[in-house]
């Protein structure tokens, strides 16, 4: 995905992507992207598989002096701490 990107695993099927230094507009690009790539067909030998997604985007403003951390609803409330 690049420098300005991180991807998680946060469950079976559920994946995060952290962008950090892009414009909004840019990561909005890189979804609709993905949404598409995703919404193709995948052929398996003889078996056509259809794929789908929820995709949900966040977005906040940088905070000096502390680290960056997403969470969301889930039933475990779990939160993605990037480390360096």
């Amino acid at each position: 995905m690049g420098e300005h990107a991180q991807i998680a695993r946060v469950g079976g099927d559920e994946f995060a992507l952290l962008f950090t230094e892009l414009p909004s507009t840019m990561v909005e690009g890189l979804l609709d992207q993905i949404r598409v790539a995703l919404s193709r067909p995948v052929i398996m030998g003889r078996h056509r598989i259809s794929l789908s997604a929820s995709i949900g985007l966040a977005i906040t403003q940088p905070r000096p002096n502390t680290s960056p951390r997403i969470c969301y609803a889930m039933p475990t409330r779990q939160c993605i701490v990037p480390r360096h």
